[in-house]
């Protein structure tokens, strides 16, 4: 070989060296890159579902569940959190019912509460005692009872004048 052969030699394996040290370079610099984007992406993507979740957890009823349009696992997740948001609307909607038919069941036992005492003061007058004050009763929630009321007052009041005027 001659010895400008092997400067050449030298020269061209320093290049080659370069190239491919510029390759890896760039190879890593792609790959961190990827790396950092799609785990970017995922974290983003965990971040929105879990804010969701937090959020329906706190009863929020108009919610749009985030990432359902994705095929991975993270968009499985989403459809389960949406699955979960309409069991929760059908359980706050069956607890709503629950309460109004309580409701409506105590209403109903508080007015058959009332007809009674109202059928207990009348059987009391019947038998001559004086008539309850109306104040005993919820006369706001049955107006016609302050009617009756009334005209049992006038009743006992002349029945009682009829029994003094008749004494012997």
């Amino acid at each position: 070989q001659m010895p400008g052969d092997a400067g050449k030699e030298g020269i061209e394996v320093l290049q080659s060296a370069r190239w491919l040290m510029l390759a890896v370079l760039l190879t890593g610099g792609v790959g961190a890159y990827a790396i950092f984007y799609i785990s970017q992406n995922i974290s983003n993507s965990l971040k929105r579902l879990a804010q969701a979740n937090v959020r329906l957890a706190r009863g929020e009823k108009n919610l749009d569940i985030p990432e359902r349009e994705r095929t991975d696992e993270i968009g499985t997740m989403a459809r389960s959190l949406e699955i979960f948001q309409r069991g929760f609307f059908r359980l706050d909607k069956m607890r709503l019912e629950a309460d109004e038919k309580a409701r409506l069941e105590l209403k109903a036992q508080e007015e058959r509460e009332r007809e009674r005492e109202v059928e207990e003061a009348v059987a009391r007058i019947a038998e001559g005692e004086p008539a309850p004050e109306p104040e005993r009763f919820d006369v706001a929630s049955m107006p016609e009872f302050g009617l009756v009321y009334d005209n049992v007052k006038k009743i006992d009041r002349k029945s009682t004048r009829l029994n003094s005027s008749h004494r012997y």
